[in-house]
């Protein structure tokens, strides 16, 4: 019964936490070739235009799904016109803008949308800009396109979870915890078993962060030896909260804290705040299962994307082979 009641309860935390897409499956914006009609300010109000259309269908996201997943665009001016009227001559410029889906480790593609535009204004830049402007990001086809690519990507998923579920169990058990979450992150939140990753991901943040925790520990002890107390209490405050090895470092800090003069406490102070704030969130937390769930839940994901960034930028820059070696090498 109790299984029952808990499997319920992270159901429920899961349903409350990833609501805000649709197919619980974000993409990021990715401009991966140059346009050489447009000038700098249209690359990046291109970019703009489509974060919004990201946005506005209900698929942005930071997660490391979405660090890979990506949207891109692609403009083929069709026709540039200039038309002499009064005393300034108009500037009219025609095209077509296409918009793919694509996994930016191996390109391989999800969905596609095409749209005409078309644009005017005092210069070519100026009719560029207006063209843009006319694209709106609520537009139905960019709804369409958008849901289908997430349909696609949950069945890529679908056919690839048991796989990486195993993986990430070898990883945790080799005590790889950042590569087992970042796995696990990459899995789309909507996925019917997606209550028991979340589960999984919880455990590995704890084991992660008791790890953390007696390196920590070990360090400021050292650290507090040779009364370097600043770094002592800079090591202690990585701490998780709701490791069981957390009173033990709050223990620590306190004595620290009796010894450091105002000056270094001063300049700690905003970092004593932020893990005060956490403490005090943990033990809210320990009086409801769910709300404890949560917190760790939300907590890796947020340890999974920094780790998955970093080391995704690490291997985009040896080139998209490299992130490609980095992608498939984590499937393995």
């Amino acid at each position: 019964m109790k299984k029952t009641i808990t499997t319920i309860a992270l159901f429920c935390i899961c349903s409350a936490l990833f609501a805000q897409s649709e197919q619980g499956v974000g993409f990021s914006s990715w401009l991966k070739n140059p346009i050489n009609e447009f000038n700098e300010t249209n690359t990046k109000n291109l970019q703009i235009k489509v974060d919004q259309i990201i946005a506005r269908n209900g698929a942005g996201s930071t997660s490391a799904l979405s660090m890979l997943f990506v949207i891109y665009p692609e403009i083929i001016i069709t026709r540039s016109d200039v038309i002499e009227s009064g005393l300034k001559p108009l500037y009219v410029v025609r095209g077509e803008l296409s918009l793919f889906a694509v996994n930016k480790a191996d390109l391989s593609n999800y969905g596609s949308v095409v749209l005409s535009i078309e644009g005017n204004g005092n210069n070519e830049q100026d009719a560029i800009r207006a063209m843009l402007n006319k694209v709106q990001p609520t537009n139905p086809v960019f709804t369409r396109f958008i849901r289908n690519a997430q349909a696609k990507v949950v069945e890529y998923f679908t056919a690839q979870t048991p796989a990486i579920l195993a993986k990430a169990k070898s990883l945790a058990d080799r005590h790889q915890y950042d590569d087992a979450l970042v796995l696990l992150s990459m899995i789309p939140e909507c996925m019917d078993n997606y209550p028991m990753i979340a589960e999984q991901m919880s455990q590995i943040y704890l084991n992660l962060q008791d790890k953390v925790a007696t390196t920590a520990i070990q360090e400021a002890k050292s650290k507090i030896a040779l009364r370097d107390y600043p770094l002592a209490l800079d090591v202690l405050l990585h701490v998780d909260p709701t490791s069981k090895y957390s009173k033990e470092a709050f223990d620590l800090i306190e004595q620290v804290k009796q010894v450091i003069d105002t000056r270094e406490e001063q300049a700690i102070a905003d970092r004593w705040k932020m893990y005060e704030d956490k403490r005090d969130a943990a033990q809210r937390a320990q009086n409801s299962d769910t709300e404890l769930k949560k917190l760790h839940i939300e907590a890796a994901k947020g340890v999974a994307n920094a780790y998955a960034k970093a080391e995704i930028q690490k291997a985009e820059s040896s080139g998209l082979g490299g992130l490609q070696t980095w992608f498939f090498g984590k499937l393995k």
